[in-house]
């Protein structure tokens, strides 16, 4: 229990790091369904460093996802939140769980009731191809609303 009060005083920068720690099992499934090959014949710590790199990098990605959305929101309070920020994290961190864990169920049900088959490669196209159009999009909405912010500010 004294863990658990430990982590709800500590700094919002930490929170929000071990809560975008969350999702990383969700890589070591994916690279067991994917590449038994690779799960089995790495030892922990370098699957480990796989898992914590595409974790980093999945949550970077998740988190401007969700600033993206602030600026379209643009409330003055969301307007200039980071990374960090511990609204940004939990909704980041759910985003990638729930993305993650829908295409591992799509991928593994598809390779397992059809003739194609997923590989890492593919899951991981699949997934960051994904993660990439949702920046794309999120990108074009916010510009769009700070396009027509700037247009009404000068009439």
């Amino acid at each position: 229990m004294s863990y658990l009060k430990d982590i709800i005083d500590a700094p919002e920068k930490l929170k929000s790091f071990i809560a975008y720690l969350i999702p990383m099992p969700f890589w070591y499934v994916a690279f067991f369904l994917f590449n038994k090959e690779l799960y089995l014949s790495l030892d922990l710590f370098t699957l480990s460093c796989f898992a914590f790199c595409f974790n980093i990098l999945s949550s970077c990605l998740y988190a401007w996802i969700t600033m993206n959305f602030d600026k379209i929101d643009n409330t003055p309070e969301k307007k200039d939140r980071a990374m960090y920020d511990f609204g940004v994290t939990v909704i980041s961190v759910a985003f990638q769980v729930l993305l993650l864990g829908i295409w591992i169920a799509v991928s593994a049900i598809i390779s397992h009731y059809t003739l194609l088959v997923f590989n890492l490669k593919g899951f991981l196209g699949l997934y960051f191809g994904f993660t990439i159009l949702l920046i794309i999009i999120t990108s074009i909405g916010a510009k769009q609303v700070h396009n027509t912010t700037i247009k009404t500010k000068d009439i």
